[in-house]
């Protein structure tokens, strides 16, 4: 075993001071505490408490101190009763409450004198709903919220949209069909207080279920099996670590002393449904579209007050299908007419299409006629069987949105959870739990098939064991180990032609005969960096060939010891991870390879397409899977004091070892970037480098993280909060950036072409050519992959100033100052970038003039500044909600290589800087950065029926028809997100992305979808490089210039949904019901718009052409509660 040495003496030391096994720290369970006193307000000492679950008749026991005051700690969630008994004293007995996960319920008793067989039943509710011994700030949603919201796709992980301070820049990939995926990306998660979107940490039951290469989430359990739902958010306890954004913790339910369970159904028809705005924009209809989720749940007893059962299952099947719509190259540009671009305007001709002429510069086409020289074009163009003309009337006039093909796919999943809780006597208590699950997608049908659909596959299995052993009523031990495996298997592509197989590639005229999967080579018009009428939108043919495949097993053991020594609460445990990623990836440009065409040479990518002009090239070899590991190891100590009956002071002191990520058989290499020399793994040379010869990087031992904090109740009502702390995190990059990708290990090839200028024609590639047939085999490559010798994890600093008003004993009101700081982000960058116009490339001696080194560093920044209110009503008299509404500032200098990019329809502009030497200029608003951001959720139970408020003895008949409804409901509303611009390259530095000049501010006026950025004179971009004419807010850097423009210089619009649920319950006996309910997702059918195209060379440039919200959609199912 490698580099463990810190890990060993962490350990150790760590376990030594506990006296128990080492493991996982991170609590899932909670607290009740309290004050013991008399009639006269003395404090009781020796007094015995008894805290016991409802549900299972599960009791714990435990004697106040000498101050009065007792602590039961580790108490599984659910329904409690306290119970509290002296010599000389009535018995005091609770009412029931409610305890979450990570939650120090207050239960204070105050006695009375009398014989102990004399009872205090204290009346009326007794929620302890005020936080005032902890400053954690965090949000919980109960069983009850979680079953009843309308979820779409019933994805659990999207209730996190609805925590102060957190946003999803795209909530409908958390949604619909995507809810019923694994690994659905990175845009189906949320970001929490600013931080990246793959900076959250999910947990089920204390144990990883994360897929760490991409940062997602790899289960999604059933929301009929989850008990409890937290989401720590800022100022946690030392326990918590391994995250930056927020700690999301689930908690599957567990079995009672009664058998009780569900059987359930859900349906969607797209019949229901209303049509998009985007349809109705192209004029298309519905798209066909039905889904079914089905299954259910059951627990209770083996031993009645010792032993029990819970395990559910979930299925769903999804099909969608009928038309989908494409943008194909239109007749004319087939032809190579490209007149229609031409217009003369007093005397002076503009849309010109260009060639370099020696001594000439760049002379237009006579009449814009292309001669078709690509034979991929001339071989698409000649069989329209295959690469089918035009169906449709372009929205644009030109191409988008042209042709329409009948296309489906079916999506399905298979999932279940099996729990078993067992009461070992007074001192012990275990559970374990075993998750397992398989969710596919199948694409037999594609609108244009000769985009080559792919299949995907997701299994899933989990495991985790807790134990809880209490040694004696002031010392307490929670050990847990757990286990979480997720595969993926994805972008296998399938020939639904049959006319291409294998020799596709030779068939098209592209010299790449050696090819695994039926095809040819991507064809790709995305990156539009010309300024004549570039159609970056035309739907790329061909494939990639992807075929990833990823084996990624978590394993997590932890302990925790806590003593009660006065005021003080210890606790002390150690954390240990252990990352084992088996995966193959094969680049962006998969092992099919990638030909991109974007107007760099002619001034419109469907022209440089036809003269057989490619921009960039690029492809990765077949080398199948590596094995990375990396153990994450914790130790922390912290001190709740309890300094008076109103201030309790928060310590804590978290130091976290990432042990540098290696491959087992050193298959990986590096570039030492201060002197250009490249280092493989294992061996000395690498060794003296690097520090790490294995990893080749260096190690980071400083990963020290203090937290503090302090609750002040200044009134029984009233908590003032306040508490500041670290947290360490380095995030997965992505496959993608590894160096076990490196050659000869795993050979990549890529190629960006210098574009044509009026002094040069450029170095385009002929597709025929473009992808080298023999770097498979090559121990060199022209792409290689550098980690920085000092990369080490992210570290955020957070801080918090809040009050909790206690509104009544259900309804509290909390409002807190939220800001944050980071440094040492991960952040991308094009290593081998030009450092000005005509001079050698910083590694050409590696891969040559045009080839790429993609650096991944830590030296991106952030920070955050909030004001966030949340008001929340816990269960009561059938009612349950929360509203929250957040005002925020979110600013960076780069969003990361899976972060939400600052971007917009057209624009390749992402995570790599404009200039890779200058981070400094990226800054500006976060991609995630809304301004305003409201959310709210309610369950509400109308008080009408037997046994309610209104009608309590009405008759069952009437009852049948006027009892038992229920209406819940969800909604977001967000302001705008930033949208950076995007302008023609000029810079001949090989940058990966380019942003206008700005001469002056942006007047919007007459904003529509049409013109998202106004029909004002400085609306109009000034496309003349380096030429400002007075009016233009935006236009084309001068030639070897960078743009001024800055990150995220403008706004998109912002989003809306409302979603609401409608049911009924029929009582069927007293422990058994029937309930239907009709779900209404965006029941308002309320259009949140696009991103803009922000291309300012694009010839739809500021125009919106689809949604982020899906059209109104219905759901029926129906639910046997027993």
């Amino acid at each position: 075993m490698r580099n463990l040495q810190p890990k060993c003496w962490l350990t150790v030391a760590t376990a030594a001071l506990m006296m128990s096994t080492s493991g996982m720290a991170q609590t899932i369970t909670g607290t009740v505490n309290g004050i013991v006193t008399d009639a006269s307000g003395a404090v009781m000492p020796d007094t015995t408490i008894v805290v016991k679950n409802t549900a299972t008749n599960v009791e714990t026991t435990a004697k106040t101190n000498n101050a009065g005051e007792y602590s039961v700690r580790f108490l599984q969630i659910g329904q409690y009763t306290v119970t509290v008994t002296g010599a000389g004293f009535k018995t005091y007995t609770s009412q029931p409450f409610t305890l979450e996960v990570n939650q120090i319920a207050k239960v204070d008793a105050k006695m009375e004198t009398g014989a102990a067989t004399e009872n205090v039943n204290v009346s009326g509710n007794v929620q302890p709903i005020l936080d005032t011994e902890d400053t954690t700030l965090q949000t919980t949603f109960t069983a009850n919220t979680i079953q009843n919201l309308p979820l779409n796709g019933r994805n659990f992980s999207s209730i996190t949209m609805f925590l102060p301070g957190a946003v999803s820049t795209s909530p409908a990939d958390m949604s619909g069909s995507s809810g019923i995926e694994r690994d659905t990306g990175q845009n189906g998660t949320t970001s929490v207080n600013g931080n990246r979107n793959q900076s959250n940490n999910y947990l089920l039951d204390g144990v990883e279920i994360n897929e760490t290469i991409n940062n997602v989430i790899g289960y999604n359990p059933s929301p009929d099996a989850i008990e409890n739902l937290t989401v720590i958010t800022s100022n946690a306890p030392a326990e918590y670590g391994n995250v930056n954004g927020g700690d999301v913790l689930a908690i599957l339910k567990s079995g009672t002393n009664h058998l009780h369970g569900s059987v359930f159904g859900f349906l969607e028809n797209y019949n229901l449904d209303a049509n998009s705005w985007a349809n109705n924009f192209s004029g298309n209809p519905k798209q066909p579209f039905t889904q079914s989720i089905f299954g259910g749940t059951v627990g209770g007893p083996i031993i009645k007050d010792k032993l029990f059962f819970f395990a559910d299952y979930e299925g769903a099947r999804n099909q969608t299908g009928g038309t989908s719509v494409d943008s194909v190259i239109p007749q004319a540009y087939r032809n190579g007419d490209f007149s229609s671009l031409l217009t003369t305007t007093n005397g002076v001709t503009s849309g010109q299409i260009t060639h370099y002429v020696a001594g000439q510069g760049l002379v237009p086409y006579l009449n814009n006629q292309v001669p078709i020289t690509n034979p991929v074009a001339q071989f698409l163009f000649a069989h329209p069987e295959l690469y089918p003309l035009p169906n449709k009337a372009a929205i644009d006039g030109v191409a988008q949105d042209n042709y329409i093909g009948a296309y489906k796919l079916t999506r399905r999943n298979d999932q279940g959870d099996v729990k078993v809780d067992w009461k070992l006597g007074q001192n012990d208590s275990f559970n374990v739990r075993y998750s397992q699950g398989e969710a596919s997608d199948q694409n037999p049908e594609n609108g244009l098939a000769i985009t080559f659909p792919t299949e995907n596959s997701f299994p899933f299995k989990g495991l985790a064991f807790n134990q809880v052993h209490t040694f004696s009523s002031s010392i307490i031990n929670e050990f847990r180990a757990g286990w979480s495996r997720v595969r993926w298997v994805g972008g296998v592509p399938v020939d639904t032609t049959g006319a291409f197989g294998l020799t596709g590639n030779s068939l098209v005229g592209i010299n790449y005969p050696d090819q695994p999967y039926p095809g040819f080579a991507l064809q790709d018009f995305s990156n539009a960096k010309g300024s004549v009428g570039n159609l970056s939108y035309l739907t790329g043919v061909g494939t990639t060939g992807g075929g990833s495949s990823l084996i990624n097993n978590i394993f997590t053991y932890g302990d925790n010891l806590t003593f009660q020594l006065s005021k003080h609460t210890l606790r002390v445990g150690v954390e240990i991870l252990r990352y084992q990623q088996n995966n193959f990836y094969p680049g962006n440009d998969g092992i099919m390879g990638r030909e991109q065409y974007a107007g760099a040479f002619t001034g419109n990518n469907v022209a440089d397409f036809l003269s057989d002009q490619v921009f960039y090239a690029g492809i990765s070899a077949n080398s199948g899977r590596s094995g990375q590991r990396q153990y994450r190891d914790a130790g922390f100590v912290q001190d709740d004091w309890k300094v008076s009956d109103k201030l309790t002071v928060n310590l804590g002191l978290r130091y976290e070892y990432d042990q540098p990520i290696y491959e087992v058989n050193d298959k990986e290499a590096n570039v030492d970037l201060a002197t250009a020399q490249y280092y493989y793994a294992g061996t000395a040379a690498a060794a003296a480098v690097f520090g790490d010869g294995h990893a080749l990087y260096h190690p980071t031992y400083t990963n020290f993280m203090p937290r503090f904090g302090f609750a002040y109740q200044a009134s029984p009502r009233f908590v003032v909060r306040g508490g500041y702390g670290i947290t360490n995190y380095l995030e997965g990059t992505g496959a993608n950036l590894r160096l076990n990708f490196n050659p000869p290990f795993q050979p990549a090839y890529e190629y960006t072409a210098n574009a044509a200028t009026s002094t040069s024609p450029g170095d385009p590639l002929p597709a025929q050519t473009a992808l080298p047939e023999s770097f498979a085999s090559s121990s060199s490559s022209n792409t290689l992959r550098a980690w920085d010798s000092h990369l080490r994890p992210a570290l955020i600093q957070e801080f918090t100033l809040g009050t909790e008003y206690e509104l009544d004993n259900k309804t509290s009101v909390s409002v807190a100052y939220v800001g944050q700081t980071g440094a040492h982000l991960v952040d991308p960058r094009a290593g081998n970038q030009l450092t000005a116009p005509g001079t050698v490339a910083p590694y050409a001696n590696l891969v040559g003039q045009t080839g790429a080194i993609v650096v991944t560093e830590t030296d991106a920044m952030m920070n955050y500044n909030a004001l966030q209110a949340t008001v929340r009503h816990r269960q009561s008299n059938g009612l349950e909600y929360q509203l929250n509404y957040t005002y925020s500032k979110a600013m960076t200098n780069n969003v990361g290589f899976y972060g939400t990019a600052v971007t917009g329809q057209g624009n390749g502009y992402g995570a790599y800087a404009q200039n890779g030497y200058d981070l400094h200029s990226e800054y500006g608003p976060a991609g995630n950065d809304t301004p305003h951001n409201i959310s709210a959720t309610g369950v509400y139970e109308l008080p009408f029926g037997r046994g309610r408020r209104y009608g309590a003895n009405m008759n069952r008949i009437v009852d049948e028809a006027a009892g038992g409804w229920k209406l819940t409901g969800t909604a977001i509303l967000y302001a705008g997100f930033p949208v950076t611009l995007g302008a023609p390259d000029e810079t001949s530095v090989q940058n990966r992305a380019s942003r206008p000049d700005q001469y002056r501010k942006l007047n919007v006026r007459g904003r529509s979808t049409n013109n998202w950025f106004g029909t004002d004179p400085s609306a109009a971009p000034c496309l003349t490089s380096g030429v400002d004419n007075g009016t233009c807010a935006y236009g084309t850097p001068a030639t070897e210039q960078f743009g001024t423009a800055s990150n995220g210089s403008q706004r998109s619009p912002g989003y809306r949904q409302i979603d609401l649920t409608a049911g009924k319950a029929f009582h069927i006996t007293e422990s058994q019901n029937f309930e239907f309910r009709a779900d209404f997702f965006n029941a308002f059918n309320l259009a949140s718009y696009g991103y803009p195209d922000t291309n300012i060379g694009d010839k739809n440039f500021g125009q919106i052409i689809d949604t982020r919200s899906p059209a109104r959609q219905v759901q029926f199912s129906a639910h046997y509660n027993f």
